[in-house]
């Protein structure tokens, strides 16, 4: 899975940076989908607020909150 920062604001605007998230490693199945994965962070260096979104074909098994938090929106079964 890809997480990228996207500036969509006007120049001289500086686009923001992604400073934080953690791969998860999956240790079991069926894991709960309110399970927090990685906790991702962003900064603009012109202080502008920040929203958080996925894309690709995965996207859809995921959820990411307004604060960054990616979790399963269900659970994983790998059978």
């Amino acid at each position: 899975m890809t997480v990228n920062v996207t500036d969509v604001e006007e120049a001289p605007n500086e686009a923001p940076t992604l400073t934080g998230g953690s791969v998860y490693i999956f240790e079991n199945e069926n894991i709960s989908s309110d399970k927090i994965l990685s906790t991702y962070t962003a900064e603009d260096p012109d202080g502008d607020t920040l929203t958080y979104s996925l894309s690709g074909s995965d996207a859809v098994l995921f959820d990411i909150t307004d604060d960054g938090e990616l979790s399963f929106i269900n659970p994983p079964d790998y059978e």
